[in-house]
C-alpha cells in the first residue's frame, strides 16, 4: 500500500490581508489546522506544512501544538527568505 504525503505551502508574505494566511481564523480553527485537519480525515499519512517565521510571529507555537495532538505525521518546516 502506498504513503500519500501532503505538502503545504503557506510561506508567502500575504501582502494584499491584514494577517498571514495560515493564521486567519475559520470556523473556530486556524486556516492551517483546517487544511491539515481535512487531510488527515482523508487518510493522508504525512503533511509538511511550510511556513515562514519571519512573517507569522508566534502564531505558529499555538498551531503546532495542536496539530500535534491530532497527528504525529505532520511537520512543520521553516524557509528563510533569500537575500
Amino acid at each position: 500500500m502506498e504513503t500519500i504525503s501532503a505538502l503545504i505551502l503557506a510561506g508567502g508574505k500575504s501582502e494584499r490581508m491584514t494577517h498571514p494566511k495560515p493564521w486567519l481564523m475559520l470556523d473556530g480553527q486556524t486556516f492551517a489546522e483546517k487544511i491539515i485537519d481535512t487531510y488527515i480525515s482523508a487518510g493522508i499519512e504525512k503533511i509538511v506544512l511550510v511556513i515562514n517565521k519571519e512573517f507569522c510571529g508566534n502564531e505558529w507555537q499555538n498551531t503546532l501544538q495542536k496539530i500535534k495532538a491530532k497527528t504525529e505525521s505532520a511537520i512543520l518546516f521553516f524557509m528563510k527568505r533569500s537575500p
